[in-house]
């Protein structure tokens, strides 16, 4: 009998103990979810003021990916595959498909495409959910008219 009382004694302290760790642990979590550090390998040397997104980066990013866009745009334009192919880029996958043989199709449906945008605005249907590139996600449903 006092064999099975110091067993049971020594598992109510494990338990005990175990008890004790994961409440440390959970307060712990607390604090630093309440300061703004959360859990990670910089965790506490970080704080509102230290982490800040790079926003120059992505404003650059943006500049350079709509100074791409108007170019390969003017190119289609002027139907210059040369022009197309250095504004999208040697290694773009567009330019693997769009050989300068294809390009003239190409350019014929870039522009039947923006005459169909017109027309559809003209009518007051406006671009929404299934009309334009992935179509099918918006189960082809056009966005309801514009009412004037």
């Amino acid at each position: 009998m006092n064999k099975t009382r110091k067993i049971i004694m020594a598992s109510l302290a494990g338990v005990l103990a175990l008890a004790g760790v994961v409440g440390l642990a959970s307060s712990s979590y607390a604090a630093e979810k309440v300061a703004g550090m959360g859990w990670g390998r910089h965790a506490q040397s970080r704080d509102a003021n230290t982490v800040k997104p790079d926003n120059a980066k992505f404003e650059a990013q943006r500049a350079n990916q709509e100074a791409k866009r108007t170019a390969a745009a003017a190119a289609i334009a002027a139907n210059d595959y040369t022009a197309w192919v250095t504004a999208e880029g040697a290694d773009s996958p567009m330019v693997k498909l769009i050989t300068v043989d294809k390009f003239p199709k190409f350019v014929e449906a870039k522009n039947l495409m923006t005459q169909a945008q017109n027309i559809m605005k003209e009518l007051g249907l406006e671009k929404g959910p299934g009309f334009g590139p992935g179509m099918m996600r918006g189960q082809g449903q056009l966005a309801a008219p514009v009412v004037n």
